[in-house]
């Protein structure tokens, strides 16, 4: 970029060393801002990552034991469901046996 700076003024006939201190001139201002604005952007940055981790609860999911706790509600909702049907199917043979022990005393 130098050099083609360096070509484009020599060819216009321009006392280069005056305008390559401008250019430097400039080009160490730019440098410098980018160089300011990265580094507060980091320290903004770096800041709301420590105060974020610092301040606030760790919240953890406990993938495990949730999963195990579902499979227990799941498997003492069935026994309940069949301790449901045994009760039914007992109190039917007991209606059946009633209906029997009637309609054999008749």
């Amino acid at each position: 970029m130098f050099i083609l700076f360096y070509q484009i003024l020599n060819s216009l006939g321009v006392d280069f060393s005056k305008y390559f201190c401008v250019f430097l001139y400039i080009m160490w201002g730019v440098i410098q801002t980018i160089s300011i604005s990265i580094l507060i952007i980091l320290a903004f940055h770096y800041s709301y990552q420590y105060l974020r981790d610092t301040l606030t609860p760790k919240k953890t999911k406990d993938l495990v034991g949730f999963q195990n706790q579902k499979f227990d509600e799941i498997i003492a909702e069935l026994q309940q469901a069949r301790q449901i049907n045994d009760m039914e199917s007992e109190l039917l043979e007991f209606a059946y046996e009633q209906v029997n022990n009637i309609s054999e005393s008749t």
